[in-house]
């Protein structure tokens, strides 16, 4: 089975519409039709990554990989270590950069808003929640590089770099929410009805976000 009819499958098992499940990777519908087609063969793994999650999946289910059936035999070579090494390299620096350009670009949308005289303050709390759900995906899939690291090879200085990337895309979100609570025509936070995604974000980041409010 190919990659496409395995995203094809996955996504009918799971009855989500492709524009539900493009939503869900954070794809556009055209680049996700383009790998379900068959017409794009070859994707980074960071997007692999992304369709997987979305898919509540791992990425070597996605892509028809067989796991290791012996963890308990014989060493890696020198020769297979390096592959790992090198894999994991290219998943960190790939993944890092994509990382680094979502943060600028979700940073460069706030600052959009908060040019404009009059702030919309539930266009910021929509904004918030998308990020929110992209950083929780994308927390998901490094999760999942995790559980696969034995294959992969990643290093803990390439977790530190990819979890800081993360960590970033979590600030963003939090300055987003921030600047919607301030622009809520003195509303409290706790009056202002929070999407679900921005509210479990919310919950699990309160310190660092009372934080940040204080210093702003």
């Amino acid at each position: 089975m190919t990659l496409a009819e395995r995203i094809r499958t996955a996504r009918k098992e799971r009855q989500l519409s492709q524009e539900a499940l493009a939503q869900r990777a954070g794809m556009s519908l055209r680049a996700f039709r383009s790998l379900e087609t068959g017409e794009a063969d070859d994707p980074h793994y960071s997007t692999l990554n992304k369709l997987a999650a979305a898919l509540d999946m791992s990425v070597s289910e996605l892509t028809g990989e067989k796991e290791p059936t012996t963890p308990h035999g014989p060493g890696p070579t020198r020769a297979s270590q390096e592959s790992r090494d090198a894999i994991g390299g290219k998943i960190a620096e790939e993944g890092g950069r994509f990382l680094s350009r979502l943060a600028e670009s979700n940073h460069l949308a706030i600052l959009e808003v908060d040019a404009q005289k009059q702030k919309d303050y539930t266009h910021l709390l929509a904004l918030a929640a998308r990020f929110a759900k992209q950083s929780r995906l994308l927390r998901a899939a490094f999760e999942e590089i995790l559980r696969e690291q034995e294959t992969i090879g990643l290093s803990e200085k390439h977790k530190e770099n990819l979890l800081a990337h993360l960590n970033d895309l979590d600030s963003v979100v939090d300055q987003t929410y921030i600047m919607a609570i301030k622009s809520a025509s003195g509303r409290e936070a706790d009056v202002v009805e929070l999407p679900v995604e921005l509210r479990q974000h919310v919950e699990r980041r309160q310190d660092d976000i009372q934080q940040a409010r204080s210093s702003a």
